[in-house]
């Protein structure tokens, strides 16, 4: 090993730029944040399993994304309910799910839009090209919504016309 490579002490020096050190220092700040643990070999392992701990750990970044769209949800929750059947609404044995591929810029996307506000689990804006779907099932009322490899959302519940956006 070069002389350069070493500390005074002797020891080897890794040279690490202080922003990549900065940026770990973050990360592991806010894994702390969210409930995930150091293990015995050094990786970070989530506060637990299932769709409950998904949600803690996703619930300030949708909180976050709710705030952002405020003003959207008060302008168009009242407009797009109508949409949103109830459970008692539903048969399941009548379901006849037809399967609609959004445009941008138009209702349809704004209703996506809405709806992906009410998954727990945020939606991404991405990179490059997003196939978004509105699932509709009991003809124009009750519907999901989803991009191709999660299809999910609402199937009919009655959650959105619950919904509470009071605290946003």
């Amino acid at each position: 090993m070069d002389e350069e490579m070493r500390g005074k002490n002797g020891k080897a020096v890794i040279c690490v730029s202080t922003r990549v050190a900065s940026l770990k220092k973050r990360l592991r700040r806010h894994l702390k944040s969210l409930g995930f643990h150091k293990t015995d070999d050094g990786t970070f392992a989530p506060p637990g399993a299932g769709k409950d701990v998904i949600r803690t750990i996703h619930s300030a970044q949708r909180d976050d994304r709710l705030a952002l769209n405020r003003r959207f949800i008060s302008e168009n929750f009242s407009g797009f309910i109508k949409y949103f059947a109830s459970g008692k609404e539903v048969d399941a044995a009548r379901i006849s799910p037809v399967l609609q591929r959004i445009s941008g810029g138009t209702w349809e996307s704004d209703l996506f839009r809405l709806t992906a506000l009410t998954w727990s689990v945020p939606v991404s804006n991405g990179f490059g090209r997003r196939l978004r779907y509105l699932v509709w099932v009991n003809r124009g009322r009750g519907l999901s919504a989803g991009a191709p490899s999660h299809i999910a959302g609402i199937h009919g519940a009655p959650w959105p016309r619950q919904a509470d956006f009071s605290h946003v």
